[in-house]
C-alpha cells in the first residue's frame, strides 16, 4: 500500500489550472523529491496533497484511503504533516509553545514530553531557546522549529516545501542532515526543494515537473545523471 497517491490530479487557483493531470506516488519509508523551475507546480502539488487546495479533478489517496474530498484537518488527524514554504511559525509565541502546537491532537502529557525530547535531540539549538519568541530566531532556526512542530504529531507522511529557501549554504546543509536523519528513522517525506543537487542527493526517487505535469521520474541517482536534468536544474 502506497503512503500517498495522486492520480490524474488537476488543481489551480480560480480559473487558472496549475496541475494538469499530475500523477505520482510515495511509498512508505521513501524520500521523494519534486524539482522544477519556478511556477512548475511544485508547491501547488503539496498544497493539493494536504488538501489545503481542493483538487478540481483526479484522486488523492493517503494510506490506502481516498481523501480527495476530505478537509485538511482530517488529513492531519490521519497522520499527514505539512511544513510550508516560508516556515510560518507563530512569531509571538515561544519556541516551546510553537513546538507544543504540533502535538495538539495528543492527549497524553507523557507522550508529548517524550516527543518533545525526541525533536529537541534532533534540534539541540531549539532546546537552548525554548523561552525565546519565535520571531527572534534566525531563518535557519525558524525552519528547524517548523520541522520540529510537524514531528510532534509523529506523522506518517511529512510534506516539506522549500526547507532551504533563503538559508546560507552551511545552514541548508544542516537542515538536510536532519532530513537524512529522518530518512534513517524510516520517515516518509515528499520534498519540494529549489536546490536540486541537495534534494537528489538525499532522496530515493524524484519527479521533475514542468508546467504542472511530470516531465521525468525515476530513481534520484538516475535523475542526477540525466543530461537534460543536469543542464536545466543542476547547472551542469
Amino acid at each position: 500500500m502506497s503512503c500517498l497517491v495522486l492520480a490524474d490530479v488537476q488543481a489551480g487557483y480560480g480559473p487558472i489550472t496549475v496541475l494538469r493531470g499530475l500523477s505520482l506516488r510515495v511509498e512508505p519509508g521513501e524520500v521523494v523529491t519534486l524539482i522544477g523551475a519556478n511556477g512548475a507546480g511544485k508547491s501547488t502539488t503539496l498544497r493539493t496533497a494536504s488538501l489545503l487546495l481542493p483538487a478540481k479533478a483526479g484522486r488523492i489517496e493517503f494510506l490506502g484511503e481516498t481523501i480527495t474530498r476530505c478537509k485538511p484537518h482530517q488529513a492531519v488527524a490521519m497522520g499527514m504533516a505539512h511544513v510550508p514554504e516560508g516556515r510560518r511559525v507563530f512569531p509571538q509565541m515561544t519556541v516551546a509553545e510553537n513546538i507544543l502546537t504540533g502535538g495538539y491532537l495528543v492527549r497524553r502529557r507523557a507522550v508529548l514530553r517524550t516527543r518533545q525530547d525526541q525533536v529537541l535531540s534532533l534540534f539541540p539549538r531549539l532546546g537552548e531557546r525554548l523561552n525565546q519568541q519565535a520571531a527572534t530566531l534566525s531563518g535557519g532556526e525558524q525552519q528547524m522549529l517548523a520541522i520540529a512542530r510537524a514531528l510532534m504529531q509523529d506523522p506518517q507522511l511529512i510534506l516539506m516545501d522549500e526547507p532551504s529557501m533563503g538559508l546560507a549554504p552551511v545552514v541548508a546543509r544542516q537542515i538536510f542532515s536532519v532530513i537524512a536523519a529522518l530518512k534513517g528513522q524510516g520517515k516518509t517525506i515528499l520534498l519540494v526543494e529549489q536546490n536540486a543537487s541537495l534534494a537528489l542527493a538525499t532522496a530515493d526517487r524524484g519527479y521533475v515537473l514542468q508546467a504542472g505535469s511530470i516531465l521525468f521520474e525515476g530513481a534520484a541517482a538516475d535523475l542526477a545523471g540525466n543530461q537534460q536534468v543536469r543542464e536545466a536544474y543542476l547547472g551542469v
